[in-house]
C-alpha cells in the first residue's frame, strides 16, 4: 500500500466520522428542545403542586357539611329567642317612653 492509498482510506474514515457526528447533533437537537419543555413542565407541576398544598391548607379550617348544619340550625334557635325577647322587650319599651313623657311634663310645669 502506498502512501496515497492511505490517505485516501484515511480521508474516507475522516468523512465517515464527520458525517456521523453531524447526523448526531442533528438527531439530537430536537431532544435539547423537548428536555427544555420537560424541565418547564416539572417547573410549573412544582408551582401548581405548592398552589393545590395551599388551597388544601385553607379548606382544613372550613366547616364540615354537618358542623355548618349544626351552625344553621342554632342560628334558627337563636332567631326564635331573639324574636321572643324583642316581643317581651315592648312593654318595657312602652314604659320608658311613659316615663319620658312624664318626665317632660313635669319638666314643662316647674
Amino acid at each position: 500500500m502506498s502512501l496515497a492509498e492511505i490517505l485516501q482510506y484515511l480521508t474516507l474514515a475522516l468523512s465517515i466520522i464527520a458525517l456521523l457526528g453531524h447526523g448526531k447533533n442533528f438527531f439530537s437537537s430536537g431532544e435539547k428542545s423537548l428536555v427544555a419543555r420537560i424541565d418547564k413542565a416539572e417547573t410549573s407541576i412544582a408551582d401548581h403542586e405548592k398552589r393545590i398544598g395551599g388551597i388544601e391548607g385553607e379548606m382544613e379550617h372550613l366547616p364540615t357539611q354537618e358542623s355548618q348544619h349544626r351552625i344553621e340550625m342554632n342560628m334558627a334557635e337563636l332567631s326564635k329567642e331573639i324574636a321572643v325577647l324583642t316581643e317581651s322587650l315592648k312593654p318595657i319599651r312602652a314604659n320608658g317612653e311613659l316615663l319620658a313623657d312624664l318626665l317632660r311634663e313635669q319638666v314643662r310645669k316647674s
